[in-house]
């Protein structure tokens, strides 16, 4: 391979090495897709077609895409330039879950950002899609985004032809939108007890204030209520009012899971039930980028493609993968395996790649091929 000065003709010389020869996983209905790319030289270039994973091949070795994507929907005419012409057939449901939506603390490295999103994405699965929403597993498809996530396809039939709004009223659940203390207690008593991701851990946290009332007070019922001095009367007023046909006091029935307690609260009590509220949303809510789950002819990574930002593959898996998964190793193109490239660092650089911690120093290095092209991408290192 001819080493080039410019890193953006490096770069594109080593997809061009890969996309010939690249061998495309099967992507289901590929004719009815639409096919995006972004050049190395230019801007996105879209509504384009191809008629099978043969000719996807070709079209990945002619272009040399930087990005290439295709649609989450199906149409009987995807080379239309027109949306309506198109003639839309139905759409996948997605979940972008990405480190630019997602807090990270601290000044983390690259690879402990994805340890995060991945987090974020196993949580979105295992309390929301799979138990919650109820969807099944063989329809659920996780690919690594070749960048700083995960995106996970949902394709059923009960799917495909759910509008936008339908699609927002997902993510609004998956995002804990609208739940309130005024909301809320109507939710629960509606007959049906407390089922759900939401409702279940926002009343574990509830019982477990007043269950621990003494270790409770100097912290979430001081927060609560605003001022310290209102926490001794509040607990006092707690124990000492009955409520119910068995005149339990509201310190007991607070205490008991279930959906009694909503029946009884007070303006004070709903302060604190607000801020568990809140508290549940932080710890459990999934940071999904909303407009890629709603929009029904969003274009979105096609696995096996290389991420121009990283140089990593867009990388398909299973749940039971995702678990551990680290597609700092996972997602190498293998056919830069055994190269090395010459780059020169302004500053040190550590990451975690290829299972191992990586502590490249300033000054000239020599680094595996693969690595170098992320470095060069994500301009931490000049080309030697």
């Amino acid at each position: 391979m001819i080493r080039e000065q410019n890193p953006e003709i490096f770069i594109r010389n080593a997809f061009r090495d890969y996309y010939r020869s690249w061998s495309p996983d099967p992507v289901d209905l590929i004719h009815q897709r639409e096919i995006g790319f972004i050049p190395f030289m230019g801007t996105m270039i879209r509504h384009r077609s191809v008629m099978g994973m043969k000719d996807l091949k070709g079209f990945g070795a002619r272009t040399v895409p930087r990005h290439l994507y295709y649609s989450t929907a199906y149409y009987r005419k995807p080379e239309e330039r027109i949306m309506a012409e198109k003639e839309w057939m139905g759409a996948e449901l997605i979940f972008d879950l990405d480190a630019d939506h997602i807090k990270v603390p601290g000044n983390p490295r690259y690879d402990q950002i994805l340890d995060v999103v991945r987090e974020h994405t196993l949580r979105l699965l295992e309390r929301f899609l799979l138990s919650d929403i109820g969807m099944d597993p063989e329809s659920i498809l996780v690919t690594f985004s070749g960048g700083r996530g995960y995106h996970i396809h949902v394709k059923s039939e009960s799917i495909y032809n759910l509008n936008s709004d339908s699609r927002r009223e997902i993510t609004n659940y998956i995002r804990g939108e609208g739940l309130d203390s005024a909301s809320l207690p109507r939710m629960i008593n509606d007959g049906t007890g407390i089922t759900g991701t939401w409702r279940q851990e926002i009343d574990r946290e509830f019982c477990k204030v007043f269950t621990d009332i003494e270790t409770s007070q100097n912290s979430i019922l001081r927060e609560a209520l605003g001022d310290g001095r209102r926490v001794n009367p509040y607990v006092s007023r707690l124990r000492k009012t009955a409520v119910g046909s068995s005149a339990e006091s509201k310190l007991s029935v607070f205490s008991r899971p279930g959906p009694d307690k909503y029946l009884y609260m007070d303006e004070q009590d709903k302060l604190v039930l607000a801020h568990i509220i809140n508290q549940v949303r932080e710890e459990i809510m999934c940071e999904i980028d909303e407009p890629v789950t709603t929009d029904i002819h969003r274009l979105i990574r096609l696995p096996g493609s290389l991420h121009g930002k990283t140089g990593l593959v867009v990388t398909p898996l299973n749940v039971d993968e995702l678990r551990h998964y680290d597609p700092l190793r996972e997602c190498r193109a293998k056919i830069w395996a055994d190269s090395t490239v010459n780059v020169f660092m302004e500053s040190g650089y550590t990451i975690r790649f290829g299972g191992e911690i990586q502590n490249i120093k300033s000054g000239e290095a020599e680094v595996p091929l693969d690595l170098g092209i992320f470095l060069l991408a994500q301009r931490k290192a000049k080309l030697v």
